[in-house]
């Protein structure tokens, strides 16, 4: 079907199993990097897919390329071979227990071509995740590895330098080899293909750079962020561009609650409380969930039984409760209560229980006896309070 007039295309949404697959491989590559010139480092590395395992440090760098768009929300190759790993700076909260990674310097962008704030710029979080992956150690280490010598020609210490090709000379491995050159940059060609290339690397489809910004802007849309302070992140200058640009269909919970709304619109009318639509989990995707499902008794406990005998004090108690709440069902044998009719009638008759003898009680007033049905206890009946009459 062609589109209509109105249609409009966007960079679609990265998905959400690309993603996590990505966390998983870049918490695996910092955790074998971390452990280079060490017992562990060759139990961890065959953790690592065969074709990583030789230029871990070019992933390294794609998942530096691909953890700064994210929380900064960039575009997919704006500006980022000229950034200097300097302006990048760990700074901790005064106040709350936060520790992150920011850009400290203004940029020259599309939407503010004079410089942007740096007040809103993203920031990476010391945050675990996943499982494995911390994007704060993740760019803390890329940091620790890159070469502090600054380029010849502009005097500047990029943030993302070449990467160093294997050879007789410079492996990997070593411990002690620099991995990145210290006199050149990445051109823009490398930094877009990081997407593409860590799809590939996860076995998920083909994504581009810019499905990242598209995906983030989507991500803080549902988490219900306003419009007005997701185009302080983003750059936008007016919420119009930004919704015409990233907010282009409705979702399931959206199109529920509006069609939920316009069916109870005459409810709604004639003043009635309408409740909005709230969509659960289908089947499909309960069976699908990456989360573990926790058995009944972790979720229930089991409860366990108390038997209580209860006391002359206990009376008046009883006879609101039972008032209010329906008598349990007890299992096994049941204790009997004397049953009395309307007043001028006769009692219903005892008949002992088949297969047993016993002898017919006397008769008692209602007024002067009470039977109290508990919980069936070993050796005993049940528990009988006499009152004496008034």
């Amino acid at each position: 079907m062609a589109a209509g007039r109105n249609e409009t295309t966007h960079h679609e949404e990265v998905f959400p199993e690309t993603m996590l697959a990505i966390y998983q491989l870049l918490g695996k590559v910092v955790a074998v990097l971390m452990a280079r010139g060490t017992p562990d480092y060759q139990r961890l590395l065959a953790t690592i897919p065969a074709d990583v395992q030789g230029r871990l440090h070019v992933v390294l760098q794609w998942g530096a390329i691909f953890v700064l768009q994210m929380f900064e929300v960039r575009r997919g190759v704006e500006n980022l071979e000229f950034l200097e790993a300097p302006d990048f700076k760990e700074i901790s909260d005064k106040l709350w227990d936060f520790q992150y990674i920011k850009n400290t310097k203004s940029e020259a962008e599309k939407n503010n071509p004079g410089g942007n704030n740096t007040r809103c710029h993203g920031v990476i979080p010391d945050l675990l995740i996943s499982d494995n992956f911390n994007p704060f150690k993740l760019f803390q280490l890329y940091k620790s590895l890159i070469p502090v010598v600054p380029n010849k020609k502009t005097a500047k210490i990029y943030l993302f330098p070449k990467h160093r090709l294997a050879s007789k000379k410079f492996s990997p491995h070593d411990a002690a080899a620099p991995l990145y050159e210290s006199n050149q940059k990445v051109g823009k060609n490398t930094i877009m293909d990081m997407l593409p290339n860590l799809c590939q690397l996860t076995g998920s489809p083909r994504q581009t750079n810019h499905c990242v910004r598209a995906t983030m802007v989507m991500y803080l849309r549902r988490a219900g962020f306003a419009w007005e302070d997701i185009i302080k992140i983003t750059g936008h200058h007016s919420t119009v561009t930004l919704v015409k640009n990233y907010d282009l269909k409705l979702e399931a919970r959206g199109l529920a609650e509006m069609a939920g709304a316009l069916a109870n619109g005459p409810k709604e009318a004639l003043g009635e409380d309408v409740q909005l639509v709230k969509l659960g989990k289908s089947k499909a995707a309960e069976d699908t969930s990456m989360e573990p499902k926790k058995n009944k008794e972790e979720v229930e406990p089991k409860k366990t039984e108390e038997v209580e005998l209860l006391t002359a004090k206990e009376e008046v108690e009883l006879k609101k409760t039972k008032e209010e709440e329906e008598p349990k069902k007890t299992k096994g044998r049941s204790t009997r209560r004397a049953t009395f009719g309307p007043p001028g009638t006769r009692p219903r008759l005892w008949r002992p229980r088949p297969g047993r003898t016993g002898t017919k009680p006397r008769r008692r007033r209602a007024s002067t006896t009470l039977w109290l049905c508990t919980r069936r206890i070993p050796g005993v009946r049940g528990t009988r309070l006499r009152t004496r009459p008034r």
